[in-house]
């Protein structure tokens, strides 16, 4: 993808990561005392408690540093996450694009336009919705909603631009 004066770009926000970061380290807090309770089921309940939110609190750490970074290019847009190399997507992959609220949490997502049958029994099997195939991280310095608004902007302006 190209750069250029047209591409717009949004960072995470590291406000929002801090807070999900103290949120996990609240749960490896209540999976301590879990563990020092003493009986078998509280110390794996614990333990798991640990485990996960531990990692999760590292990985929110980690967007605090390194704040994600989403850029809107004229042809699609990219997004960078943690110290991964960008992850271009292309507006003639895309069908659709959205913002959903499914776990109370909007996000971007999107559907590809020639949706892989094994995907959509992959991700059946896992139990995962699929009513969209991907979609961004959340905890960006602007809403979803105004992020969705702007991509599809792009895209809209990309089909017209574009001799099909």
């Amino acid at each position: 993808m190209s750069e250029n004066a047209a591409a717009r770009t949004h960072y995470g926000s590291r406000w929002k990561a801090g807070v999900f970061f103290l949120v996990c380290l609240a749960f490896v807090g209540v999976g301590w005392w879990l563990v020092r309770l003493g009986t078998i089921r509280t110390e794996v309940i614990g333990w798991l408690s640990i485990g996960v939110f531990g990692a999760f609190a590292l990985l929110w750490l980690i967007a605090i540093i390194v704040p994600n970074k989403l850029t809107i290019h004229p042809d699609g847009f990219s997004v960078k996450q943690w110290f991964l190399p960008d992850k271009p997507y292309k507006f003639d992959d895309i069908a659709a694009l959205g913002v959903s609220r499914r776990q109370r949490i909007p996000m971007v997502v999107w559907t590809y336009k020639n949706r892989s049958e094994v995907l959509g029994s992959v991700k059946a099997a896992l139990g995962q919705p699929n009513d969209y195939d991907a979609y961004l991280p959340v905890g960006w310095q602007v809403s979803s909603e105004r992020i969705a608004q702007q991509i599809t902007l792009a895209r809209q302006l990309y089909v017209s631009r574009t001799p099909h």
